[in-house]
């Protein structure tokens, strides 16, 4: 295992092209930013990602599986969706929507920025920093999602 690339596994791909990270059902919230520039091989399956950048780092990233993690979609996904529309990766299955509700479901190969929209919330301020009632909607959503995860 390279060190670098904790919490995932790292090994050397097949064919030796560069690494292969398995980062599936870590319990991720985020994309490790201690992945090899040499990824070509990239499993963020079945954690609790809601929201992805796009792999600007990843040059190398050929094959990603992403699927089972419960996306947010707004505005903050369009990076995202804009690299799976772009074809210059393999993706293994579908990944969907599962807030706002309106999107829930939905495919995010099939959204448009138009569907992404990240609109002003109401605050309410807490002791250290103001919280985002739109936080805690997600976050609900996020405990259901993780309690019917573990009773399956």
């Amino acid at each position: 295992m390279i060190d670098a690339c904790r919490p995932c596994t790292c090994q050397q791909a097949i064919g030796g092209s560069g690494q292969q990270a398995k980062c599936g059902g870590k319990e991720l919230t985020e994309v490790p930013s201690t992945l090899p520039n040499d990824t070509c091989r990239l499993t963020l399956r079945d954690n609790t990602i809601t929201t992805i950048e796009a792999f600007r780092d990843l040059t190398k990233l050929e094959f990603l599986k992403l699927h089972d993690n419960p996306y947010h979609c707004d505005c903050e996904l369009i990076g995202l969706v804009d690299f799976l529309k772009s074809g210059s990766v393999s993706v293994y299955e579908n990944q969907c929507c599962f807030t706002p509700a309106k999107l829930n479901g939905t495919e995010l190969v099939s959204l448009s920025a138009a569907n992404l929209t990240c609109s002003e919330m109401t605050t309410m301020e807490t002791n250290s920093s103001p919280l985002k009632v739109g936080d805690f909607l997600v976050t609900a959503q996020l405990f259901l999602y993780l309690l019917v995860k573990t009773l399956i």
